[in-house]
């Protein structure tokens, strides 16, 4: 964990993979409709993963949410 004033970064833990998912999938259906159009974002929320898929691959590369 690396510390920069106030604010603690850490590496991603399996716990944490729905409040991330979640940010991920609203950052594509509401941000991204700002810079993409409509078709593209239904075809990058199309390809949202699911939690248990997400917790599946972090424990298979040992660190990191994708």
């Amino acid at each position: 964990m690396t510390s920069q004033g106030s604010i603690a970064i850490r590496g991603d833990r399996e716990e944490d993979i729905d409040d991330l998912i979640a940010i991920f999938t609203r950052a594509v259906r509401e941000t991204a409709r700002r810079d993409y159009t409509p078709e593209q974002v239904r075809a990058w929320a199309a390809g949202l993963k699911q939690p248990g898929d997400a917790a599946q691959r972090q424990r298979k590369r040992k660190g990191g949410i994708g």
